[in-house]
């Protein structure tokens, strides 16, 4: 079925609205997937920004030395 708007030739048939549909349906995919890849980008980006900074939170191991160890066991037996 063929149709005339305004001087031009507008075919109207369901094969040509599904392609019509499908074009629209891969444009609007194309369009969220490069949204996704912006988005991990900038994800990426404040990621490596925030994990740059020095580390303030550093492992301790905390060790009692030798001195005060000794005198704990003279005050511990002096107790008993």
């Amino acid at each position: 079925m063929a149709m005339v708007a305004r001087g031009a030739l507008v075919i109207s048939s369901p094969v040509v609205n599904l392609l019509l549909d499908k074009n629209q349906m891969i444009k609007g995919v194309i369009f969220c997937v490069i949204f996704l890849v912006v988005q991990l980008i900038g994800l990426n980006y404040v990621d490596n920004r925030l994990n740059s900074s020095p580390k303030e939170a550093r492992q301790v191991v905390t060790t009692t030395p030798a001195i005060n160890r000794e005198e704990k066991e003279k005050k511990d037996s002096r107790l008993s």
